[in-house]
């Protein structure tokens, strides 16, 4: 009997503990830097869909980061978020090209320095034709 008393106490607890993910560019950078490749996912999906960022060509471009990141890692955790990343990783690196074209830089280094976009790429393709 108090183990039912206690359950009954306790879900609603748990329930309201489940916190929906907010969009942030920033927390999903970082989750990525940090190899939390669920978390960022996560995280990146709810800042596209936000009205706030649905134009934002950085939060587009960190999205392809993401999903080639999920689609080159060797964590079969990590691999299974999404079945086939890579077309998704292509479709929001055309979308962030689309939304700002101009634009040389949109993640910063490990440092805190922005990268070139032309520095990311080559670090990507180079993942790409290792993994291959």
């Amino acid at each position: 009997m108090k183990k039912i008393l206690f359950l009954i106490f306790i879900i609603p607890f748990v329930v309201a503990a489940q916190k929906p993910i907010k969009p942030s560019m920033p927390k999903a950078e970082k989750a990525l830097r940090e190899g939390k490749f669920d978390e960022a996912k996560a995280i990146i999906d709810a800042t596209v869909e936000s009205e706030k960022y649905a134009s934002n060509a950085k939060a587009w471009y960190l999205k392809g980061l993401i999903y080639a990141g999920i689609d080159t890692t060797t964590n079969t955790a990590y691999k299974s978020l999404i079945a086939d990343p890579f077309p998704d990783a292509k479709a929001a690196f055309e979308k962030a090209y689309s939304l700002d074209k101009d634009k040389g830089s949109y993640v910063n280094g490990p440092n805190g320095f922005p990268m070139l976009t032309d520095q990311v790429n080559a670090y990507m393709a180079q993942k790409y034709f290792d993994s291959a």
